[in-house]
């Protein structure tokens, strides 16, 4: 009886918390006017972390899983992956990947691919995508694909479950970053919180991940890209996200890309917002360019 009722008053207390969280969330929508910015944010903040702690709880028993130890001598890169549920019923669904790099050969290095669908590749798989194709034409250079459906900054920001599994956990053997993300804070915005997003707002959050991961990872080179689907978003928006992507302090410039995608429909998926196979290639095509620019094999 007494394992039952502590079962009973934890379920209870998950569910209180689920509610107040719903709660919290509402009036934080509620909230209008510029002077309720700051508010938005903290309250933000709060629900994030206080959601993350929940369900962390709920679902503790998919979050520690037994993991392949490390092993010494390989002649290619091995990497263990874990798909998990996160936030399933939460303000903003996405499921988060563990991934653990078990073994790099002494000649080979990895860049590690953070981002949302577009490298992650939606309904296609993640073996048609561009960071898979990249493998492909790389003989020395292992492209590590974390990108995760769905996801934006938020997800990946320090003090995450994605920066904890991902990039602190395999720091020691990163050589280089993509970043190609931001996508989803828009619609997040536009779409959840029912605000206009702003171009400000959006680069502000790819800079701090940017920060973060360069004080996790010092001096290796993180390249930033922009994306293929001009269309989706205001001329503004994409001209700062172009601005970051050429001008961040400490990066390295992603490839062009508006030029080669912009009104070519035949590279998309029908919600002509997703690449389909043939806009993959192109996008490797691109990427392995830039990378071979700078040396990489």
């Amino acid at each position: 009886m007494r394992i039952h009722d502590l079962k009973m008053k934890r379920n209870k207390h998950l569910f209180s918390v689920s509610i107040f969280l719903v709660c919290l969330f509402g009036w934080f929508l509620s909230l209008e006017g510029k002077s309720s910015q700051i508010q938005k944010k903290i309250i933000y903040t709060y629900i994030f972390l206080e959601l993350e702690k929940y369900v962390r709880e709920r679902d503790k028993h998919l979050l520690y899983f037994p993991v392949p130890p490390l092993e010494e001598n390989c002649e290619t890169v091995k990497v263990f992956y874990q798909d998990i549920p996160w936030d399933t019923k939460g303000i903003y669904p996405a499921p988060f990947l563990d991934v653990k790099v078990l073994c790099k050969p002494f000649n080979q290095k990895i860049i590690l691919v953070i981002g949302d669908s577009i490298s992650a590749g939606a309904s296609l798989g993640r073996e048609k995508t561009y960071p898979s194709l990249l493998n492909q034409s790389f003989e020395e250079t292992f492209f590590l694909n974390a990108a995760i459906n769905g996801s934006n900054t938020y997800h990946w920001r320090r003090g995450g479950i994605l920066f904890e599994k991902v990039v602190t956990q395999n720091k020691s053997f990163i050589d280089g970053v993509i970043l190609l993300i931001g996508g989803n804070n828009i619609l997040f915005i536009e779409h959840v919180l029912k605000q206009k997003a702003k171009p400000q707002e959006i680069t502000n959050e790819i800079l701090a991940l940017v920060q973060e991961l360069q004080e996790e990872l010092p001096n290796i080179p993180i390249y930033v890209g922009n994306y293929p689907v001009p269309h989706v978003m205001s001329k503004k928006m994409y001209e700062a996200l172009e601005e970051l992507r050429l001008n961040t302090k400490n990066t390295r410039q992603g490839p062009e890309v508006r030029s080669h995608f912009e009104k070519r429909w035949d590279l998309l998926m029908q919600d002509y917002l997703h690449l389909n196979e043939k806009g993959q290639r192109l996008m490797a095509l691109l990427w392995e360019k830039r990378l071979r620019e700078d040396g990489w094999k």
